[in-house]
């Protein structure tokens, strides 16, 4: 305990130094957050739309020759 008391004082020594360093590290765990939300749901969304629109179709055709038909 005395070392973290120790550790904590000796952070806020430098006030600016201290909060320049805390906002730095809170801007890049925030931006890393955004940027894997974006990530997931761009990768979400190409997966969704081709998904969505191409598996409602059937096609059903005859067993046999299909040139026996026309002829």
């Amino acid at each position: 305990m005395k070392l973290f008391r120790m550790a904590w004082k000796n952070l806020w020594r430098n006030r600016r130094r201290a909060l320049i360093k805390t906002s730095s590290i809170l801007f890049g765990v925030f931006f890393t957050a955004m940027m894997y939300a974006l990530e997931k749901g761009s990768y979400e969304n190409m997966i969704d739309k081709p998904v969505r629109h191409a598996s409602g179709c059937l096609n059903m055709q005859h067993t046999g020759d299909f040139f026996t038909n026309w002829i």
